[in-house]
């Protein structure tokens, strides 16, 4: 379920998205000649950046030297 919660949050500045047209037409309320592109080139960093920032992380791998006899007291 986290995996797909990420993924799917990620994605979510797609054209298809009910919120997109909101956006487009806030954006063009600064920029006239705004279009789906330019709402699109601002919202692919922002996504990358969320991706990258909740992507589990695997731990550092440290080596594990195997104990001999003499180390475990006997």
């Amino acid at each position: 379920m986290v995996a797909f919660a990420i993924g799917d949050s990620v994605t979510n500045p797609t054209p298809m998205n009910a919120w997109f047209v909101l956006a487009l037409g806030f954006v063009q309320q600064f920029r006239k000649g705004a279009g789906i592109g330019t709402v699109l080139s601002f919202t692919v960093p922002i996504g990358l950046t969320v991706l990258v920032s909740w992507s589990p992380r695997r731990p550092a791998l440290r080596q594990v030297r195997p104990q001999s006899r003499t180390d475990q007291g006997q």
